[in-house]
């Protein structure tokens, strides 16, 4: 058939190629088509979580850093960490928030060990032993001590992983130990000898000699279960007023009432250790990686002891527990704690200066690590109060904590009242 064009050239056209083209050309737009709605239906197969925690700085670079490897690896699930700075309790604070806003608790959330089961109760976390069934008992065979696992158990059951592990350890510095005659290859072992040492920094140098660090009831625990005196009593109603207790608090008062401790701050005498101003921190081993970068002069030992009796050290850190209600989230929920205590996501993680709790062995990131991985053998559960009241039993504590140490109660006096308060906000 021919056809004029538009320039009056005679033509001939193929009708059979232009249909054929036309099949073509339809059958581009509907595999076009067809790869729009596959990329879609992908697009909502990804199951999207989020996680809060409470890091920031290099910790929540780290942080993302597992975030980021995790995501790369399990293309079905799009995990993202909000960063909540502060203390545990500042998270649980904004939960509460949120559900006041009537959205629903952040999937998975980081919370410390001694608010496990106040969080779980309160926001309602998922049993991992459901969750996880045949593949919980893998993962705690991991750890170098299966036990470790305790510490997200709630009445023998499991509700979180554990995968963030610190001890209390004493940073120094050398430059001060010098100045005052003392060996900086000799840091203290006891208590006893921190006064010794106290007293040879405070004669012989302009600095003070001591902080140890109260941001919450952990070091006190450390101190008080050191010395032989628990914090709670096998009836787990509160024991910390004991002989030993008070013994425990009278030493730490007379730090600041014989000018060993300056009344200042915790992020004051941070500020201070780190300018060259305190002689001795005792600290989370958490702080090892920013406290090196900013001084490298640092020297690290073990959490001293109360003479010859044996070490009894909380855990710091924290448990990620599954507050998810939406199946497929919390299934999702669940792969990241697994990844997050794998060896490929430990090496990471341990980058901050949290002690790795896992049988694999990884290099340390610092040799200045070696102490408080070698106290992890008096690793022990942080008191965990439970109930509705657990936040204000914490309070109750620190607040008691700091009157006696400021001078404001006695020692005695104090640790009954808080014991007495703590007992009557104890629900059983």
């Amino acid at each position: 058939m021919e056809q004029k064009g538009y320039d009056g050239v005679r033509r001939t056209h193929d009708y059979r190629t232009l249909v054929m083209m036309k099949k073509y050309l339809l059958s581009i737009l509907a595999a076009m088509l067809v790869f729009s709605f596959v990329g879609a239906a992908a697009a909502q197969d990804v199951v999207e979580i989020e996680l809060w925690h409470r890091w920031g700085g290099e910790h929540l670079r780290i942080f993302d850093q597992i975030v980021s490897d995790f995501n790369d690896s399990h293309p079905h699930i799009k995990l993202t960490g909000v960063s909540v700075p502060g203390e545990y309790s500042d998270l649980v604070q904004r939960i509460f928030a949120r559900l006041a806003a009537r959205q629903s608790p952040p999937d998975i959330l980081a919370t410390g060990h001694y608010l496990l089961s106040y969080t779980a109760t309160t926001f309602g976390a998922r049993s991992l032993e459901t969750l996880a069934g045949e593949n919980l008992p893998e993962v705690a065979n991991r750890f170098a001590n299966p036990a470790m696992m305790e510490i997200g158990q709630i009445d023998g059951e499991q509700y979180g992983i554990p995968f963030c592990i610190s001890n209390q350890v004493l940073f120094y510095n050398p430059e001060i130990f010098e100045a005052a005659g003392l060996d900086p290859n000799q840091p203290p072992r006891t208590w006893d000898e921190v006064r010794e040492y106290a007293v040879q920094i405070k004669e012989n140098t302009p600095h003070h000699a001591l902080f140890i660090v109260i941001p919450d009831t952990w070091m006190m625990s450390a101190l008080v279960e050191s010395n032989g005196a628990p914090m709670k009593g096998e009836d787990g109603k509160a024991a910390f007023n004991s002989p030993e207790a008070v013994e425990t608090m009278t030493m730490w008062r007379g730090f600041y009432e014989d000018g060993f401790i300056p009344h200042v701050s915790n992020e004051e005498s941070e500020r201070a250790f780190l300018g060259g101003s305190i002689g001795m921190y005792a600290q989370s081993v958490m702080r090892l990686s920013p406290y090196y970068a900013a001084a490298p002069w640092l020297h690290v030992s073990e959490l001293p002891s109360f003479g010859d009796k044996t070490k009894r050290l909380p855990a710091g850190g924290s448990s990620l527990v599954i507050l998810s209600r939406d199946e497929a989230k919390a299934a999702a929920a669940w792969e990241f704690l697994d990844y997050i205590v794998s060896p490929e996501a430990m090496a990471v993680w341990v980058e901050t200066g949290y002690v790795n709790p896992l049988a694999a062995d990884l290099p340390l990131i610092n040799p200045l690590q070696q102490p408080a991985v070698d106290q992890l053998q008096y690793a022990i559960p942080w008191v965990d109060w439970g109930g509705p009241n657990g936040l204000e039993i914490e309070q109750v504590i620190a607040e008691a904590r700091d009157k006696i140490l400021y001078g404001r109660i006695g020692v005695q006096e104090g640790l009954d009242e808080a014991v007495q308060r703590v007992d009557e906000l104890l629900v059983f």
